[in-house]
Parts: structure tokens; sequence; C-alpha cells
């Protein structure tokens, strides 16, 4: 639509008009603005994949090592009977 075009519209279809490109340019923003948001997320590093998640990993590995060691034991004192 021209400018000539949109003089001859009714104002209330110029103002929709307005009003939906105001709202698609709005929309591409948020658009735009929400892919940079999750490109930025996606660059830095999860931090449960750190270096410093190796402390729960060692308790398990400590508390199966003593299950085993126990489990051992008990096995030992029933075949001493």
């Amino acid at each position: 639509m021209t400018a000539s075009d949109s003089a001859g519209l009714p104002a209330t279809l110029r103002d929709r008009d307005s009003l939906f490109v105001a709202w698609a340019r709005s929309r591409q923003q948020e658009a735009r603005r929400r892919l940079v948001l999750l490109q930025g997320l996606q660059a830095q590093p999860d931090p449960s994949e750190a270096a410093d998640i190796s402390g729960p990993i060692t308790a398990w590995a400590e508390g199966h090592a003593r299950d085993k060691r126990r489990h051992a034991n008990a096995i030992a004192q029933l075949r001493r009977g």
C-alpha cells in the first residue's frame, strides 16, 4: 500500500494497519532478543558439567566401596561360621 492509497482509507483501517505493523515489529524484536538470549545461554558451559561436580561422584564411589567391603566381610563371617 502506498502513501496515496492509505490516504483514501478510513481512519480506523489506517489505525488498524499501523497497529498491526507496530505489533509485528515488536514481535520480531522480541524474537530477536529471545534468540540472542538463548544463544548466550547455550554458549555458557553447563554448571552441572563443571569440574566441581566430582564431589558427589567421589562420595558415591566411597560409599559404594564401603558397601562392597561390608558385603565381603559379611560373606567371610558366614563362611567362618
